[in-house]
């Protein structure tokens, strides 16, 4: 039997072994901090970003470095975040916090700043999904609903994230047990935009994701990690 074969194999014997005990264990570890790198496709355009990911005093600190855009989100430990800031490659920013029931948006464009609040309800503001749903992945719920904010309209929409199951993903030539999560507007919205996320079942860190776009779901995304790049 050949080496992948075998590697294979034991990928897949593993998640029948795994307890539901065992999994949110491994789930709920710290995802090793430092840079990693993603390649990302869209239609036939293919660009890469940086994922960093570090942990000042209680939060953690999700930042993304990338030719269109460069974000920050500050998150506590269970993914809700609380601070969220982006600046695209024109120069345009948009940051927001959170407030109880209310989002502050603020936006720069053009060198004129403009701040919106929005009322929203009870559920987490999760910005970051690559890292945001991290305590979701260890719980023994099959789904939630959050809030997240449109880098595009700077609106706060809900998103609805369920889980699919489990997978095996390449990552440096080794197959890697995974777990899927796909992630959908919430309500008659749904059918314009989807996504699903891979996250590495060790310890949460985000593998992989595929979006669709528009009613006839025509338009894709995707991208995957790479690697570590400092270590």
């Amino acid at each position: 039997m050949s080496k992948i074969l075998l590697c294979i194999l034991q990928v897949t014997i593993a998640f029948f072994l795994i307890s539901p005990a065992d999994y949110a264990a491994r789930a709920a570890s710290a995802i090793p901090s430092g840079t990693y790198k993603y390649l990302e496709t869209s239609g036939e355009q293919t660009s890469q970003f940086y994922w960093h990911i570090s942990y000042p005093e209680e939060l953690v600190e999700i930042k993304v470095d990338s030719t269109e855009y460069k974000t920050v989100n500050r998150c506590r430990k269970d993914g809700e975040t609380v601070f969220w800031s982006a600046r695209k490659g024109d120069g345009q920013t948009v940051s927001a916090v959170r407030n109880g029931h209310e989002l502050a948006v603020t936006r720069v464009e053009n060198g004129k700043q403009s701040v919106k609040t929005y009322k929203i309800d009870e559920r987490p503001w999760f910005q970051p999904i690559s890292y945001s749903l991290h305590d979701f992945l260890a719980s023994d719920r099959e789904s939630i609903t959050f809030w997240s904010i449109r880098m595009d309209t700077g609106k706060p929409v809900v998103l609805k994230a369920q889980k699919t199951g489990t997978d095996s993903l390449p990552l440096e030539n080794d197959p890697v047990p995974a777990v899927k999560i796909d992630v959908r507007l919430d309500g008659p919205l749904s059918m314009f935009w989807r996504g699903s996320y891979w996250y590495r079942l060790q310890d949460g860190l985000f593998l992989k994701h595929q979006s669709k776009l528009g009613p006839a779901q025509s338009m894709s995304t995707s991208y995957h990690l790479v690697g570590k790049v400092d270590g």
